[in-house]
């Protein structure tokens, strides 16, 4: 690339200046405060940008600096270039309200867009800072030692695809160190709310296993109940019991009375048995009906006597005899009579019992009923109870089910958890493998480096110094004669040498696509007169356009007395 002019409608204290550049080592000469530093600027910012507020300033310099104090709409330029050996027209408006920015083929009125990067492509890809830091030395930028160690390591590590140094590789692994350190954080409360929950679920779980027993308790408390319940319902629904208790007692009143008539007919223990064992008899065979037997027993004892009397009449037996026969047929009678007042006695006590019954059946009845509803309801209650408890712990075994399958998943890692470690893990592995490829591709790069840092080393200092290199850490190692030198026993201008060296060897590699115009303001001011020599013999062998903005001749004679064309610029 080659400037060809520069058109300044308002740029700082510039205004309707147009300033023309020639191929080759161009001097823009002029005394303090006449314009150059603006000069070098507005070539910069046409060229990258001028944003308010977003703009790289070096020093104080920025869009503020030369923004023009009456017209701040007139923030404009043009400027001519040409790009292997084709015209192109660039225009700029810098006014932050109006930016606006035109880019035109001069060959055939080719449109261009700056915001799609036909510029940059123009370029040859090359960004604001990689130019900056190689081919744009800015005034008053001479580094100590220990700021160049610092440049020089930052450069080797900065080495990318290409040979960008516009891709900051430290840059890049401090904005990774804190994407992890923001997702290490974001991990950590994720943890922290894991554990909280892990907690509650926990405590839940165990108050939920708490009520589960108790449940169970009062459930078997409840079925407890209910079979009570219904032992006792039945009961009091048919009254069963209490009929089959009148009718033992009734049962043994009638056996009493059988047993006095025994005793008061037959006079002994035997008799009365056998009269008691006749009176089950009948009572089982009549059914607590007429008592058939003893009436039988006793017609047959007064048919007995009557015929026995008859007998003795016609027959004339002795009289003991017939006083035997009268007292076994007596003693008949006397059973079957005592049957018959037993039968009689019965009926009588049955049929009072009977008489007394209809007088208490109404509150028998009624407190039977009571019992019944009473019992009915208290079972209705407890079936309720048994129903809504097992319904309750059947929800809370459910809810403890759950619980444990939340628990289980609280565990480990959650989904977000996850997403955020895969994060974490790609964070980690991107800026090892940038670390990895930056140290394998500096280390492929340092020899060429190395190689074109002596080169300019050697023919600046005419061969003094015949090695330069800079080491993995970016510490500059020079040997003269056979044995190294410490960076720091070297003179300032000697450093700066070193450090013009460098940039111009990395700034090689970084142009290799397209060679950019060298900017040097004030670069060789602790340059001595022969060292400044064969700089300018240097610069005149590259071929690259190189823009010199000085306030002193020493440049301009030194070319005159060297031989070398150049193009004379003063403002």
């Amino acid at each position: 690339m080659q400037i060809d002019r520069a058109a300044i409608f308002r740029f700082g204290k510039l205004a309707d200046r147009t300033v023309d550049f020639a191929p080759g080592i161009n001097i823009v000469y002029g005394k303090n405060e006449a314009g150059k530093t603006t000069l070098h600027a507005f070539l910069t910012a046409m060229l990258f940008g001028l944003e308010k507020g977003r703009g790289r300033a070096k020093g104080t310099e920025g869009y503020l600096r030369y923004e023009p104090w009456h017209a701040p709409s007139y923030y404009s330029g043009a400027l001519q270039f040409s790009v292997g050996g084709r015209p192109f027209y660039l225009e700029r408006n810098f006014y932050h309200k109006e930016p606006r920015a035109r880019l035109c083929n001069l060959a055939d009125g080719e449109e261009l867009s700056v915001a799609y990067g036909d510029l940059g492509m123009l370029l040859g890809g090359v960004t604001r800072e990689a130019y900056e830091n190689t081919c744009d030395i800015p005034q008053c930028r001479a580094v100590t030692g220990a700021e160049l160690t610092g440049l020089l390591a930052e450069y080797l590590s900065d080495m990318s695809d290409g040979g960008n140094a516009g891709i900051r590789v430290t840059r890049a692994v401090e904005k990774l160190e804190q994407k992890k350190r923001s997702l290490q954080s974001q991990i950590k409360s994720e943890q922290e709310k894991r554990e909280q929950q892990l907690q509650q679920l926990t405590v839940e779980r165990r108050m939920l296993e708490e009520d589960c027993g108790r449940l169970r308790g009062q459930i078997e408390e409840a079925a407890a109940d209910m079979r009570v319940y219904a032992g006792m319902h039945p009961q009091v629904r048919t009254g069963q019991r209490l009929e089959d208790d009148r009718t033992a007692e009734n049962a043994g009143k009638v056996e009493s009375a059988e047993s006095a008539g025994n005793a008061w007919s037959a006079g002994n223990a035997r008799n009365s048995e056998n009269a008691g064992t006749a009176s089950d008899r009948e009572r089982r065979t009549a059914g607590n009906g007429f008592p058939v037997k003893s009436f039988l027993i006793g017609l047959a004892a007064a048919v007995g006597l009557a015929g026995n009397a008859w007998w003795y009449q016609r027959a004339g037996y002795a009289p003991e005899l017939f006083a035997a026969a009268e007292g076994i047929l007596a003693i008949l009678l006397g059973i079957g009579v005592a049957g018959i007042l037993r039968h009689r006695s019965a009926v009588q006590a049955r049929a009072g019992e009977n008489a007394k019954e209809p007088a208490e059946a109404p509150e028998s009845v009624a407190a039977e009923d009571a019992v019944r509803i009473r019992l009915a309801e208290a079972e209705k209650q407890s079936r309720r109870l048994l129903a809504g408890l097992e319904e309750t712990l059947a929800e809370k075994e459910t809810r403890r089910c759950n619980l444990a399958e939340q628990l289980e998943a609280c565990s480990g890692a959650g989904t977000r958890e996850r997403e955020l470690q895969l994060e974490l893990d790609a964070v980690d592995m991107a800026k090892n493998e940038i670390i990895r490829l930056s140290r394998e591709y500096g280390d492929e790069r340092r020899d060429e480096i190395n190689s074109a840092v002596s080169r300019y080393v050697s023919a600046i200092t005419e061969g003094k110094y015949d090695l330069a290199e800079v080491d993995e850490t970016g510490k500059l190692r020079v040997q003269t004669e056979g044995r190294e030198v410490l960076p720091e026993a070297l003179s300032r201008g000697t450093l700066e040498q070193f450090y013009f060296a460098f940039r111009m060897a990395v700034g090689s590699i970084v142009t290799q696509e397209e060679p950019l115009p060298l900017l040097l303001d004030e670069t060789f001011a602790m340059y001595d007169d022969d060292r400044l020599r064969q700089t300018l013999r240097l610069l005149a062998a590259n071929g690259t356009q190189t823009i010199l903005f000085t306030c002193q001749r020493r440049e301009q004679k030194l070319l005159e007395e060297l031989g070398i064309a150049y193009h004379m610029i003063e403002l």
